[in-house]
């Protein structure tokens, strides 16, 4: 295999070539996180993240954290969760990256490939492929098509490095692997419990902090969506709302909670940010299609509601 044609053909079957894999993903650059990850097709899996777990089968899902306690959709099975064969897809089912990379110059190794690829434009990332670099240099399994590393650079220097750890495929993994039970005498909540879309007018009602809007949006016409997050665990309320042109050519978000509790968000693929403090609330202002000079402008215009 030594052209660009058979690697895109190696990496768009790579999904179909395995059945089971038991693994664990690190990722370094700013700061690492660490996920193991128990996934047997077609609708099983487990993630571990820190002190957080998720199970899925089919369409239902549970899911416990310190943050928002137990949660499960056992009683609203459309309200999805993050698939974990998706979320990890630049790994374990690398056929999209396919339409998101340029990829140039191909070396083998042992049972490997080494392909240099560079982003095909600004909305080519992915999970372990953060914003921002402008090159990314990935080994790849010879035999199934997954991507075992992805090392991101940007102007040459390292930035980002995602990888596949202690990796076991096929083999067959117990079910209660994919068992999860709330602890004793914990209440099971539901997601659109904990997640609320409202008004404006009612989220300022139901948070215990002010709640802020852009007062002026930049030229166009746009749409707006308020979520309401609940307490729960050690997770505090929390009012998040989206801006979007109806033209689909811009979004902006607002992350908004008390100014005392701790800024959690953080990670190489975060779009810009700017963040202010008005009347004790911390508000992050968020965009993919605008700068940060524009997000400044923007918390100039922020009212209370």
């Amino acid at each position: 295999m030594g052209d660009v044609g058979d690697l895109l053909e190696l990496l768009h079957g790579a999904a179909e070539r395995w059945t089971t894999v038991q693994t664990t993903v690190r990722v370094r650059g700013d700061g690492e996180q660490t996920t193991q990850l128990w996934i047997a097709k077609p609708h099983r899996w487990r993630q571990l993240d820190a002190d957080s777990v998720a199970v899925g089968r089919g369409r239902l899902w549970w899911a416990s954290s310190p943050d928002v306690g137990f949660m499960s959709n056992e009683d609203d099975p459309d309200f999805g969760f993050g698939d974990p064969l998706q979320s990890f897809g630049a790994h374990l089912d690398p056929a999209q990256l396919i339409p998101l990379l340029s990829f140039a110059e191909i070396a083998h190794g042992r049972g490997v490939l080494v392909a240099h690829a560079r982003p095909r434009g600004p909305q080519g990332f992915a999970v372990g492929m953060p914003r921002g670099s402008d090159e990314h240099v990935l080994t790849i399994d010879g035999e199934r098509g997954v991507v075992l590393r992805i090392e991101s650079l940007i102007a040459g220097e390292q930035f980002s490095v995602s990888e596949l750890e202690d990796t076991i495929w096929d083999a067959e993994i117990p079910d209660d692997v994919f068992e999860l039970a709330p602890p004793a005498g914990e209440r099971v909540r539901s997601p659109r419990e904990l997640h609320r879309v409202v008004t404006f007018e009612e989220s300022a009602h139901f948070a215990p902090f002010a709640v802020f809007a852009i007062s002026e949006l930049p030229h166009g016409q746009w749409r707006s969506r308020v979520h309401f997050t609940a307490a729960g665990g050690t997770h505090p309320e929390s009012v998040y709302v989206t801006y979007h042109r109806t033209d689909a050519r811009g979004v902006i978000t607002l992350f908004e909670q008390p100014a005392d509790v701790p800024e959690r968000r953080s990670g190489h693929d975060r779009p810009t940010q700017f963040v202010v403090v008005k009347a004790g609330t911390r508000i992050t202002i968020s965009s993919e299609t605008y700068g940060a000079n524009r997000l400044r402008e923007l918390a100039d215009k922020l009212e209370r509601v």
